[in-house]
Order: C-alpha cells, then sequence, then structure tokens
C-alpha cells in the first residue's frame, strides 16, 4: 500500500508540474479498440475525458489480440504491441485474455501465465518504469460468441490475478464491473457504448484511487458545429474561445495532406497537435478532413491523388492511427464534385478514394467514421458514388454522407423555399433505401453552409437563416450541421462569420448563441406543426435546455396573427434575445423571423408528437400523381410546381380575359419540382409549356434541366438540345420536350428553367410536368 501511495504521489506531482503529460497505454484487443462501442466511445477515448489533458492516453488495442504465441493475432507480433513499447508509457494497462477462451487457442493455457507474466515484464524493464495495470477479461454474456467463452474468462481470473501478484503489478477487476450485464453486449462479447463506460470508470478507479464524478463529456457528435477555411484556420487560437462560449461543439477544420507529411518520410505534427489541444482546452471536437496532395506526389494540389493510392493508404492509416482517441469523424475530400477536382475524375474515382480510406482507417481504428461529402447539395454525385463503390466490389465503404446545401438555404428568401431544404434527408435516405440498404440510416451532416453578409445578405437576414438552417436540419434528423464560417479569414471571401475579421460578433453569432443556450446542447425533436390560418407557417418543437421548446415562422414575406394558445408561454427573439409573455387567448403575431416559444401548451405538443412520423405536409403531398402544373400568375397552391422569383414577373391579362406572366426579353425562368413528386432517380419527363405572343417578333428558348453528372462540373444542368421557336401565330401555343436523363435534386434550388435570347416579350401561361406521355 506505501508503495501505491508513493506512486500515486509520483503521479500527481508528475500530472501538475511535468511540461508532457503523463503517458498511458493501453494495450488489448478488439474491446480496447472500441468494437461495439460507438465513435469516439472505446473505452481508452473516454478515459482520456476522465483524466483530462494532463494525461496522454493511447489506445493499443488489436482486434483478435490473443496472448497465446501460436494465433495469427498474436499481441506479440502486432503494430499496436511494438508501437506501445516506443511510447516508453508511464502507465500500461493491459486487458487481454478474452480471444484466448476460444477453443483452438485455450489448448495452450498452461502456457498462458507465464507468457502473460513476460507481456508484463517487458513493459517494466522499459527505461520510462512505468507501472503496469491488469485487467480481468470483460464478462461474456449468455453463451458467448465467436468461440469466446465466459467460462474460459473465469479460468483465467485466477491466473491474471496471481501474475498481478507475482510482477508487482496492480489488478483492476473489469469482469465485476460488467459481471451479469448482459444488456450491455449486443453480440454477447463487445461491450456497448455504456459497458465502456464501465470499463473506463473501472480503469479510472484503479489508476486514480477515486471514482469518477459527473457526466463524462461526450463524443457523439454535436448538432452545433463551426467549418472553417485555410485562412480562418490560421488564426484558430483567436476564435476557438469566442464559438465554444456560443455553444458551439464541433469543428471542421485541417491541414492538407502536403501540410502534414512534406516528404515520404517526413511527418510534422507540431500544428496540428497544438491545434487538437486548443480545441480540448476549449471543450471543441474536431471534425478531420483527408484532403490533398503532396510535393512529392505529380497530381495537382486539388485533383484525386489516384497516381498514388498506396500513398493516399498510408498517410490516412498514420494520421487516423495517431489522433484516434481525438478525431473520430473523417470526411474524405472538400467538394470534390465541384472546384476541388481537375475536371476529369469521376465519381468512380471518388468511389475508390473514400474505400482505400475507409479501409486504412478502420485498421488504424476501427470506430473511426468516414465520411463522403459533395458540394451544393449534389445528392446524384454521392448516390453515383455509393453506387459505383458497389460494382467495384468494396459496397458500403462509407459510414455517413455531408452535404454543402448554401444554395438551397439561399433559396429561404423565396415563399416555400423551406420546402427543399426539409426533403434532404428524405430523398437521401430514400436513394440508400433502394441502392444501400445496409446504409439506409447512415448519418447525414451538413458540414457546410453558409450566407455571407454583404451583397447577398444583411446582417438580420444572416441571422434568420442560420436559426433555420440548424433547426431545419434538426427536424430531418440531420446529424449535425456546420456553420461557415466561424471568423472572416484575411485575404479569403468576407461575410460567412459569425464574427467579422476584426473579431467583433455579428448579430448572427448573437442569435446563435441564443439559440444553443435555449435548445440546449442536444435537443430531441419531438414533432411538426402546420400554423396559422391556412396551415402555411412553420413550426417544430423540441427538447429543450429547460422545458418544451417551439420554434415557429412564416414563409418569406407572409405573416399571421391568427394562432392563439390555450396557456400563457414566454417567447424568446433570438434576433435580440428579448422575452416577453404571450398570454392565454391572445394573437400570436408570426412573421419570418423565427420565434423561440417556451412550454407550448399540451395539445400542441401532443399534435406534435402525433405529426413525427409523418412527412412535412407544406407544398403538399404529390407522391402519387402522374403529373403537376403550375398556372403562372395564379396565387400560389399546392400544385407540385413552385416558380422561383415570382416578384420579377409581372402578371398580365388579355382583352379576352386570359391571364399568365410577361416575360420580358432574355429574363430566365427556373422552376422546382416538390420532392414528393421529383425524387432523386433519373427518369423520363415530360415538360408541357404553354405560351402567348404579345406581337411579332423572335420568341425562343432553351430547356435547361438538372442532370446526374459523374463529374460535377457541368452545373449540374443540361439543355434540351433543342432550340423552342414560337410560330409566328395567335392565341396559346403549346411546346412539350421530353428528357430522358433528368435527375430533379435542386443542386442550385431549382430543377429547370426556360432561358430565352434575344426574345420579345411574351406571356407563360402554363406549365405542366409528368411522368407519362401527355395525351
Amino acid at each position: 500500500m506505501k508503495r501505491l501511495t508513493a506512486f500515486l504521489l509520483l503521479i500527481a506531482s508528475l500530472a501538475s508540474f511535468a511540461a508532457e503529460p503523463v503517458r498511458v497505454a493501453c494495450l488489448g484487443d478488439s474491446i480496447t479498440a472500441g468494437i461495439g462501442a460507438g465513435p469516439g466511445m472505446a473505452y481508452p477515448a473516454q478515459l482520456v475525458r476522465m483524466l483530462g489533458d494532463a494525461y496522454d492516453v493511447r489506445n493499443f488495442g488489436h482486434s483478435g489480440a490473443t496472448v497465446g504465441r501460436s494465433d495469427k493475432h498474436a499481441i506479440w507480433d502486432t503494430k499496436e504491441y511494438k508501437t506501445a513499447l516506443l511510447f516508453h508509457p508511464d502507465i500500461v494497462v493491459i486487458m487481454l485474455g478474452t480471444n484466448d477462451t476460444k477453443p483452438a487457442n485455450w489448448a495452450e493455457k498452461k502456457d498462458f501465465p507465464k507468457l502473460y507474466k513476460e507481456l508484463v515484464i517487458s513493459f517494466q524493464e522499459l527505461s520510462s518504469k512505468p507501472k503496469v495495470y491488469v485487467c480481468t477479461p470483460p464478462y461474456v454474456a449468455k453463451k458467448g460468441n465467436f468461440g469466446i467463452n465466459e467460462e474460459g474468462v473465469k479460468e483465467q481470473i485466477p491466473m491474471i490475478t496471481q501474475i498481478a501478484s507475482d510482477c508487482g503489478a496492480t489488478l483492476i477487476d473489469v469482469h465485476a464491473a460488467l459481471d451479469g450485464k448482459d444488456d450491455l453486449f449486443k453480440d454477447n462479447v463487445h461491450p456497448s457504448s455504456d459497458g465502456a463506460t464501465i470499463i473506463a470508470q473501472t480503469v479510472y478507479k484503479g489508476l486514480t484511487g477515486k471514482v469518477q464524478e459527473g457526466s463524462i463529456p461526450s463524443a457523439e457528435p454535436s448538432p452545433f458545429g463551426i467549418s472553417a477555411s485555410a485562412g480562418s484556420a490560421k488564426n484558430y487560437a483567436e476564435w476557438f474561445p469566442v464559438i465554444s462560449a456560443a455553444g458551439v461543439r464541433s469543428v471542421r477544420l485541417f491541414p492538407e495532406w502536403r501540410g502534414l507529411q512534406p516528404a515520404q518520410d517526413k511527418w510534422t505534427w507540431d500544428r496540428t497537435d497544438a491545434m487538437l489541444k486548443s480545441a480540448a482546452d476549449n471543450h471543441l471536437q474536431i471534425t478531420g478532413l483527408l484532403f490533398g496532395s503532396t510535393p512529392w506526389n505529380k497530381s495537382k494540389s486539388h485533383a484525386f491523388p489516384m497516381d498514388n493510392l498506396d500513398a493516399w493508404s498510408t498517410y490516412t492509416n498514420t494520421l487516423v492511427d495517431r489522433y484516434k482517441n481525438q478525431i473520430h469523424h473523417w470526411e474524405v475530400w472538400n467538394e470534390g464534385n465541384a472546384a476541388f477536382n481537375d475536371a476529369h475524375h469521376t465519381t468512380a474515382d471518388y468511389a475508390a478514394l473514400v474505400a482505400i480510406a475507409y479501409e486504412a482507417a478502420k485498421k488504424a481504428d476501427p470506430t473511426a467514421q468516414i465520411g463522403m461529402s459533395v458540394a451544393s447539395f449534389d445528392a446524384p454525385y454521392l448516390n453515383q458514388a455509393i453506387l459505383a463503390q458497389a460494382k467495384a466490389g468494396k459496397p458500403n465503404h462509407f459510414d455517413y454522407l455531408c452535404i454543402h446545401p448554401y444554395e438551397l438555404l439561399g433559396n429561404l428568401k423565396e415563399a416555400d423555399g423551406e420546402i427543399p431544404y426539409l426533403w434532404m434527408s428524405r430523398l437521401l435516405r430514400d436513394a440508400l433505401k433502394t441502392d444501400a440498404p445496409e446504409k439506409a440510416n447512415a448519418p447525414i451532416w451538413i458540414t457546410e453552409v453558409g450566407l455571407p453578409v454583404g451583397k447577398n445578405a444583411t446582417e438580420r437576414q444572416a441571422a434568420i437563416a442560420a436559426i433555420k438552417a440548424y433547426v431545419m436540419a434538426l427536424a430531418q434528423g440531420i446529424t449535425t450541421t456546420m456553420w461557415f464560417e466561424a471568423r472572416d479569414p484575411t485575404g479569403e471571401e468576407q461575410g460567412f462569420g459569425l464574427i467579422n475579421r476584426a473579431g467583433t460578433p455579428r448579430q448572427s453569432y448573437n442569435s446563435f448563441k441564443t439559440m444553443t443556450a435555449t435548445l440546449g446542447p442536444s435537443p430531441r425533436y419531438l414533432g411538426w406543426l402546420a400554423l396559422g390560418k391556412d396551415a402555411k407557417g412553420y413550426g417544430f418543437v423540441f427538447d429543450g435546455a429547460t422545458a418544451p421548446v417551439l420554434v415557429a415562422w412564416m414563409p418569406a414575406a407572409a405573416t399571421d396573427n391568427t394562432q392563439i394558445f390555450t396557456a400563457d408561454v414566454q417567447m424568446i427573439d433570438p434576433l435580440n434575445n428579448a422575452s416577453s409573455t404571450l398570454k392565454s387567448g391572445q394573437f400570436l403575431n408570426l412573421t419570418d423571423t423565427p420565434l423561440f416559444i417556451l412550454n407550448p401548451p399540451p395539445d400542441l405538443l401532443a399534435q406534435a408528437k402525433t405529426n413525427a412520423p409523418k412527412p412535412f405536409p407544406w407544398g403538399g403531398d404529390h407522391s402519387t400523381a402522374k403529373t403537376v402544373t403550375l398556372q403562372f400568375g395564379a396565387e400560389p397552391t399546392n400544385t407540385g410546381i413552385t416558380q422561383l422569383n415570382r416578384a420579377a414577373t409581372a402578371p398580365y391579362q388579355f382583352p379576352d380575359g386570359d391571364t399568365g406572366v410577361r416575360i420580358d426579353h432574355n429574363q430566365n425562368v427556373a422552376l422546382y419540382l416538390h420532392p414528393s413528386f421529383a425524387n432523386l432517380k433519373t427518369r423520363d419527363y415530360y415538360i408541357r409549356l404553354t405560351l402567348r405572343r404579345l406581337g411579332p417578333g423572335n420568341v425562343g428558348m432553351n430547356l435547361a434541366y438538372e442532370i446526374a453528372d459523374n463529374k460535377g462540373q457541368n452545373g449540374p444542368m443540361r439543355n434540351s438540345g433543342g432550340w423552342f421557336s414560337l410560330p409566328d401565330k395567335e392565341g396559346w401555343q403549346t411546346q412539350t420536350w421530353h428528357v430522358t436523363d433528368a435527375c430533379f435534386a435542386k443542386m442550385w434550388a431549382y430543377d429547370l428553367s426556360f432561358r430565352p435570347e434575344k426574345s420579345v416579350p411574351f406571356v407563360l401561361g402554363k406549365l405542366e410536368v409528368s411522368t407519362q406521355p401527355f395525351p
């Protein structure tokens, strides 16, 4: 006991005064590696968060590892064991034996104590003279699995107890901590995240003599994130504490490949190590980005490194291995369907790049999560990459999907511009159910979205857009949303930041802070409400920080004052954090500015929960329709087609009473189809337009429509292939197009457009889009 007390005092002294943190090596098998637990929930990763910054805890778990030497996964032959020795730890925690219970391995159980002692001594003889802790293997539930069994573990426990005594090591009884807790083992062998928490707590107590108190900081991705540009990332230390104070918990930034491996045999970690320490100090999780080329590779800096995939694999494996206790999500490339490509590489190339990264990452950290990513809401590009993986014999080599729906968020200035944004998750999941059913529930992340202050928006508009971006993402089950960006950088485009270049918080920053304080760090979505007289208002209900919260607003330029509540409610305006009380029976004044309404009455809560599993109602349900129709100039109704920028086309009435909208000269008309009618699948559509002359002269146009583009370089829009000229006749005339390769994802916020050129004014009357030929 005196020896242990003296050692703990020494460790406390080291933790308090040493320049270097106390090095802790966790050696083990797949349970140590984190199989069965969620991302960031392996017991060493949780131990990191319990012990704090004074400790450097490394996970040296190798799936299948045994003490016995005869198995192909013998710990002695693994990279993890050899690296753990080179780590020169101050503390070693060994948890092995589970795989030794397999019948073929346990046939040599007579050698188990001798080999286990050799393992302990191999660490004790290091120059760092570490304190070694040996753990009893975890409990095996029910009848076990994979040949692993509880009977063998029970035979090992007295052996391991004696080994600890003989070697002067300290015993930690993990088995007793998990004994009988069958519900924590989905496959009867690997503990869940909660089971890994119990292991971490048990090891923590063994190391410190203390019971872990309070909640363990979560490794689960936060819904409230920030994405940073390369320019902004240079000054992360200035804005990390500022965004943390606003409730941000996840940050997407990481150096490019060339910054970490400037030569094939040289790695530089100082910059990234410092960034991760600063993030931890500010309670921020870093989401890694696997991206870029190297000076020693022939590829262009932002072209897929298809000529050196072996180096790409090594890079990914090395990076994930080094940071597996700190980074749990890795996004492969940045917008490879857009500017960060060389215009030649296809979705098949991207699919291969992701698959190789997936395999390399999983070798280093089986719990690492690998994300596919696109610019904008180019969902067809993601879908094609997923299909390409399957075709190449690498199906489902991804864990989550990342989108950047800037255009859809910018569409909020349009009446009911919320509709396409609200359907992103549904469209992706429907495609996954068909093309990757095992990944149908894969998490969806928005890793970039924003609205720059300046030419595109006022500070007020950007603040409103930020609130809606996060609320609508939460309502459709999107895991994380990351606003681009934290602070305006020097030398790059300005206006996106929650903080301006001078370091002053914008209105969007203050609104963000109000949102996170009101909704809490992990709001739980309860359901939706269609509000107001005509049920056109948007309402989303959450379990908030202290009470249920209804977030409510009207479409752009619309108002409503017909909604009443059956009880008093507190309202918070996120644009100024002003709080007020609305009395029972008083009318609620709704505009397109969101309001946070605390403790909505029980009848509305019940209705929201009833609505939760139903599709969003705005814009109607056209899932069974064969044809959708828009009458230009009429009041907007749920017809299945929405015209963008309606204010730019003035209503027109002919002397005979017929009406439409006037199109002046080269004025484009863009439209989108309701997502319940048009999904991500490429298919035939028949498009019929009714139009009428106002006088003689040229009336002609192209039809442009959205397609699935496997290079991401064509818009992705395509002309119909034929120029339409309106015959020189009086009265209404029609033109029909048949397109065979349309794919309506609304990447640019619209699906099709009519583009006149050198045209005299004319009138549009009616548009019909059908999945079958017109009679």
